[in-house]
């Protein structure tokens, strides 16, 4: 079977090259017999020159070009990660494959083996991409699962056969985007009927191609990530590797969020808090915890197979890998973060990476409990004290009010210096003021405020509150604003005004 796949591979391969080299000879044919007829016309002579060029076009874009590797992030070495190192050479030495020449941290969920650099494949060289994310999540167990699934591509040689897909991909793409494109001396050529009709033929014919090579290299793609998961189940477990599938596709819409949410506004205003473990505890917030599970489990019910789909669904895969009858591999529960040292030092090089003008080493850095008094209070007050004499109206108890009367907030509230808002999202704008102030409020009468990434609340005794939930819940119908008229009664937080105290008077 796996001589079949690789033999259906070369094939494909090797009919891209021929299909398009059959019809760069055709046009180069069909021009040179033109112009060699003898008594050859101006429409004769402009369908010769058409046809050259179309060759000439389908020619240009079979040239091989060099691959140009981009690291996705820091060099990871044995010397400073000899943990880390451990693990991945106890892997290559279960599938006797040398090692990566690179291993790179890179800030995606996800984790990827290939061969890069070279023409075509030679001159490459093996490298490894270990998603920071992914090893905030998974196990040690889970780690060495997604290791092997890794190394069984090196294994089965799938990094080496890949190159020359992609070439070959690439070329068939240049190929009908350069005769595709109206600009240029071929689309002032197509103004001609005859060029149009001889240009819709050859992009025909490379169409119909294209997707029957998508198709097929796509189908053997599948093939090689079900091997790869045997392998996988076979060297470290199929519990494991399942477990850790399942982690990286529910954590695939939380990553976004966090650094949109959590650690992007915190880089923005000149911290730097740990991203490994911010992430860990965003995923720990109920919230978002529920979250993350409903996505997971989404993904394993609702996903289905497609024929351009590189990777078989998540439920294909946990299928077929539970069905492996392999010997069960000993469990390691701890965290695979705990594999690293120094992580502070790689995440700071990780981020460089993708902001490479950004002086991201003059940041301070700061640890996630300390977001919320340091970052969120000076620009909850700054918001709330640009609106007080909008505020000075309302109390907590009144905020139904105020959301009732939401277009008057929208009206005066302006939006972002260099931003133009549309109606809804200068509404969520009004909203976010009217908790932030209830939040003001709150710390104004002795309440304090715990931030954790993906949640924040604020306590008194045994009493805890998520200003932003409540209005926002409040807003969306989810909250009866009798429920919460009498929730702030009995909290005795009714009458707190929401606008701030005078410029002048000092915040608690």
């Amino acid at each position: 079977m796996l001589l079949f796949w690789g033999v259906l591979t070369a094939l494909v391969i090797i009919c891209a090259y021929v299909v398009a080299l059959a019809l760069a000879a055709g046009c180069a044919y069909i021009g040179y017999a033109l112009l060699g007829s003898g008594s050859v016309g101006v429409g004769l002579l402009i369908l010769a020159v058409g046809a050259i060029t179309c060759a000439a076009a389908i020619l240009w874009s079979l040239a091989p070009r060099p691959d140009k590797f981009t690291p996705p992030g820091p060099v990871l070495n044995a010397a400073s990660q000899p943990r880390l190192f451990s693990e991945i050479s106890t892997i290559a030495a279960e599938f006797e494959e040398p090692m990566p020449a690179a291993v790179y941290l890179m800030l995606d969920t996800n984790a990827w083996v290939a061969q890069r650099g070279g023409m075509l494949g030679w001159g490459s060289r093996r490298v490894m991409a270990l998603g920071l994310p992914v090893l905030a999540v998974l196990t040690i167990s889970e780690f060495r699962a997604v290791l092997a699934h890794e190394f069984a591509h090196y294994y089965g040689g799938d990094t080496g056969v890949g190159p020359w897909i992609a070439k070959a991909r690439d070329a068939l793409g240049r190929s009908l985007q350069n005769l595709s494109s109206n600009s240029g001396f071929l689309g002032i050529m197509s103004r001609w009927a005859y060029i149009a009709i001889l240009r819709l033929i050859i992009v025909t014919i490379f169409g119909l191609y294209w997707k029957l090579f998508l198709r097929l290299t796509l189908m053997v793609s599948r093939q090689w990530e079900y091997r790869a998961d045997e392998l996988a189940c076979a060297v470290a477990g199929a519990q494991p590797l399942v477990s850790g599938l399942r982690k990286i596709a529910g954590i695939s819409l939380a990553w976004p969020a966090f650094w949109g949410s959590e650690l992007v506004p915190s880089l923005q205003a000149g911290f730097r808090p740990p991203v490994a473990d911010g992430f860990a505890r965003f995923l720990l917030a109920p919230a978002i915890a529920q979250q993350v599970t409903a996505n997971a489990a989404a993904i394993f019910q609702s996903e289905k197979p497609h024929i351009f789909s590189s990777h078989p669904t998540l439920q294909q895969r946990t299928e077929r890998a539970l069905s492996h009858r392999f010997n069960s591999a000993s469990s390691v529960d701890a965290p695979a973060i705990t594999l690293f040292d120094g992580a502070a030092d790689l995440e700071l090089s990780a981020l460089q990476t993708l902001f490479p003008k950004a002086k991201l080493a003059d940041l301070r850095s700061i640890e996630w409990q300390s977001i919320g008094p340091t970052i969120y209070l000076p620009s909850w007050r700054k918001f709330a004290n640009e609106y007080r004499e909008l505020l000075a109206p309302y109390r907590v108890g009144d905020i139904p009010d105020a959301l009732a009367n939401l277009g008057n907030f929208t009206a005066k509230v302006r939006d972002p210096k260099g931003t133009l808002l549309t109606r809804e999202q200068r509404a969520q704008r009004c909203v976010a003021l009217l908790w932030m102030a209830f939040a003001l409020a709150l710390l104004r009468d002795g309440w304090s405020l715990e931030t954790q990434p993906g949640d924040f609340h604020l306590v008194r005794g045994e009493r805890k509150l998520a200003p932003n939930d409540l209005v926002v819940r409040l807003k969306q119908g989810l909250l009866p604003e009798a429920e919460y008229r009498e929730l702030v009664q009995t909290l005795g937080i009714a009458a707190l005004p929401l606008a701030p105290a005078e410029q002048n008077t000092p915040e608690p």
